[in-house]
Formats: structure tokens, sequence, C-alpha cells
């Protein structure tokens, strides 16, 4: 949550006022989202077991939820979307269990998850930065180059969750990430 979406909270802050009028802004989520929202009561998982998987889902959400409060709060001084990559075939599991990884190569092959190389996995980030028909499609979580819809069944590997456009709660945690890492938007 620190690294994921703290981070990125502050950092984006620092950098907002010398972005140009038209900028975009393009926070990396993922469909790990999907496993579960964000408990704003227990951001640090001081009042529950530690689940990593819970804790990854928990910053993806908040990065969701960033992504379309930031947009909310700039209006047309910016534009703000968020990205599923996909599953990237990248040394980020290197350090999991193999139990864990067998896993989840049986649940991928199982919901026909494709993986993806580094440069398609990049793809979608390119085409968020650049594409000019999303001009009018900020806050958007994106996914395979294209809008995210909202999942219709839970084994669903493209869209986005019901609670990811979760506008009391995104405001909720842009007062917490305001809190936790001391910063203000200008």
């Amino acid at each position: 949550f620190g690294t994921n979406h703290l981070g990125h909270f502050a950092f984006t802050a620092g950098v907002l006022p010398a972005l140009a009028p038209s900028a975009r802004v393009v926070t990396l989520s993922s469909g790990a989202h999907l496993f579960g929202s964000c408990d704003l009561d227990d951001l640090n998982w001081q009042k529950r077991d530690y689940d990593p998987r819970l804790a990854y889902a928990q910053s993806k959400t908040a990065n969701l939820w960033f992504a379309s409060e930031l947009q909310r709060r700039c209006g047309d001084r910016l534009l703000s979307l968020s990205v599923h990559p996909g599953v990237i075939q990248t040394e980020l599991s290197r350090h999991l269990p193999q139990a864990i990884l067998d896993g989840m190569r049986a649940n991928f092959e199982q919901r026909g998850v494709q993986v993806k190389s580094v440069a398609q996995g990049a793809a979608t980030s390119v085409w968020a930065a650049t594409a000019p028909e999303l001009a009018d499609h900020g806050g958007a979580y994106l996914a395979d180059c294209q809008i995210a819809e909202p999942i219709r069944d839970e084994n669903a590997t493209g869209g986005y969750a019901p609670w990811a456009y979760d506008e009391a709660s995104a405001k909720r945690l842009w007062t917490e990430s305001e809190k936790l890492t001391g910063v203000r938007f200008g």
C-alpha cells in the first residue's frame, strides 16, 4: 500500500505543479483489484491478519480510486486514467513459493488469462498516455487497450469490480492519504 498507492499519491502531488495543462497522469492499477476492495478502517493491516494477496488487491483498488478522484479534483486541468497491464512475464513473482505459483498458473489457465510479454503489458499504458480518443474519458480504468467494462461474473478477467468507482470511498482514501503522507495537493 505504501509503495503502490501512497508513493504514487505523494509523487503526483509533487510533480502536479510542473505538469502542462493538457497533461495525463496514468496510474498503474491491476485486475488484482478484483480480489478485494480497500479497508479504509485498516489500511495498515493492524486490526486483522495480514494477507499479501488481499493487501495487493487493496493497493490496486486504491490506485483506481486515486485516479478517479484526481480526475474529479483536477477537472479539465489534466486527464487521469488507471491501467491494468495484464499478467506480465516479469520477475515480480520470483520470491513466491512454488505452490502459490502453480496455483496462479492453474487459475490463469482455467480462466483463459494470457500471460503477456513486457512490451504487450506496456501497450495499454502507452495508449493511455497518448491516445486522443481518451480525452473525454477522465478517470477511466483501461485494460487491453480499451476502456474496461464492469465485470459480469466472478471469472471475468478484464473488467472492473463494483467498488472500483465508489466515489465516497475514493474521497475518504484521498483524505487518509493526505494524513498518512503529510502531502496536500495545491
